[in-house]
């Protein structure tokens, strides 16, 4: 189960609620120091982001595109509080980096043959065949035209160009 998706190929803005209370006086006269900040698990890697407290009181991190940092996924995630050198993990979480948008092709080959038959025919086959992706099912698309020319002599001009204009339209 993932508690948070953010987007991989843009800027996030997280918003937690966070609360600190202590029971005796903590911090000098200017209150307690506080850190904050969202640490991310990838691989062998920490990802950690600085949060800033805002002005009603929420927790707020920036984070920054990860694209080309870390792939697609969900990873372990933790809410980090620091208060006068007292550390806490207020928060564990699943986060799950996801593309915004994604735009896939496949890509497409042409396969043509010409042979000669008897009595100087000519005979094109042409066939498409689309490739699949790796994370797609199997799909394989062919299609196939014959075309005879018959002639005694080459084909004219007017007949190969004829051969052209439905080969390019498989």
């Amino acid at each position: 189960m993932t508690d948070i998706t953010l987007k991989l190929d843009e800027r996030n803005e997280v918003r937690f609620d966070v609360s600190i209370t202590a029971s005796e006086k903590i911090g000098g006269s200017n209150g307690p120091t506080v850190v904050t900040r969202f640490v991310c698990e990838a691989l062998d890697l920490e990802y950690s982001f600085p949060g800033t407290i805002a002005d009603d009181g929420a927790m707020q991190v920036i984070i920054p595109p990860m694209q080309g940092k870390i792939n697609e996924g969900v990873y372990d995630s933790r809410l980090e509080v620091i208060v006068d050198g007292r550390h806490f993990v207020p928060m564990e979480l699943k986060t799950e980096f996801a593309q915004s948008m994604k735009v896939v092709a496949e890509g497409v080959s042409v396969v043509g043959q010409q042979t000669k038959a008897a009595g100087g025919a000519v005979q094109v086959t042409a066939s498409v065949k689309s490739t699949p992706q790796k994370h797609k099912p199997l799909v394989e698309k062919k299609a196939q035209r014959v075309i005879k020319i018959k002639s005694a002599k080459k084909p004219s001009a007017i007949a190969l160009d004829e051969m052209d204009k439905l080969i390019s339209e498989l």
